[in-house]
């Protein structure tokens, strides 16, 4: 059940879900994020629902509606709910981030998320590292803070602690910390670092080899990394060091990379750049496409 581009309100979500419980899909877009009532928050405040059927998941509050302070945040909404087979999660526009909301609805829906997608959500890192905690299950993330672009390298998308996190690795457990399961990792182009170090590619590095090492060979879990909001036009200093190791990691992992510009346009990772100029040649490697 899609419904886009028509605004309804907190409580009126809340009542198409109670009113049609054996939803598999359903799809809300351009949630109208408005104060409520006082009886609506006692609404609010009765037994959740049971959604059995219930396997994916959008809510997305309007763009077009400025936020207020007491407004019903998407996480309360959910709330109202238990879904025991939801392995897709999208919520849009939650500036409003409660971990102990989100932790109380996961746990008491019991379900294994299998993809969780974070559109133009506020929150910090501490409470991000969170959400990937209570899901272990997860395959597949994706996070676009609202953060403007040209602010991200001042403000970024992800801080060096918790990327450290995304690598750390249990011997005992032969598991990582966060999200042992994940496949596919989707966050801004400017994400990378210019540091030296590269420690975003680091992090990708150790996905794809302590991953394996383990498993008698097998093959890592890790296979999918996509960059969004890739500008051409950007006057931002290239992240050389990141770019050149994701490169040996595409071509030694078979990890498929994939760039999307402005326009949501897919590009491949070799049409990105000048190769020739940014990778090192010295050691008789050739160009992509050559």
């Amino acid at each position: 059940m899609p419904i886009y581009e028509l605004q309804i309100g907190a409580m009126d979500v809340v009542s198409l879900l109670r009113a049609y419980p054996n939803l598999v899909v359903c799809r809300l877009d351009a949630i109208h994020h408005h104060e409520p009532r006082l009886h609506e928050l006692d609404v609010l405040a009765i037994q959740p629902t049971v959604l059995p059927n219930l396997k994916v998941l959008e809510l997305s509050l309007s763009s077009q509606v400025p936020f207020s302070g007491r407004s019903i945040p998407l996480l309360s909404i959910l709330r109202q709910f238990v879904t025991h087979s939801l392995q897709t999660l999208i919520l849009g526009g939650e500036r409003n981030w409660d971990s102990a909301s989100f932790r109380q609805f996961i746990e008491d829906s019991g379900s294994s998320l299998q993809s969780l997608v974070l559109e133009q959500t506020t929150l910090t890192d501490q409470r991000f590292e969170d959400c990937l905690l209570v899901n272990p299950s997860l395959k597949k993330v994706l996070r676009n803070p609202p953060t403007a672009p040209a602010l991200q390298h001042v403000n970024p998308v992800l801080s060096r602690d918790t990327i450290s996190r995304l690598a750390e690795w249990d011997p005992e457990s032969k598991r990582f910390a966060l999200c042992p399961e994940l496949e596919d990792l989707t966050f801004p182009f400017l994400c990378l670092s210019q540091d030296d170090d590269a420690p975003f590619a680091r992090m990708i590095e150790a996905r794809l080899t302590l991953g394996s090492q383990e498993d008698s060979g097998a093959r890592p879990a890790f296979k999918t990394l996509q960059l969004f909001d890739y500008d051409r036009s950007s006057s931002l200093p290239l992240p050389v060091a990141e770019l050149k190791l994701l490169w040996t990691l595409r071509e030694r992992y078979a990890l498929d990379i994939v760039f999307v510009d402005l326009r949501d346009d897919k590009i491949k990772f070799e049409d990105v750049l000048d190769w020739d100029v940014l990778l090192d040649r010295s050691d008789g490697s050739r160009s992509p496409g050559r």
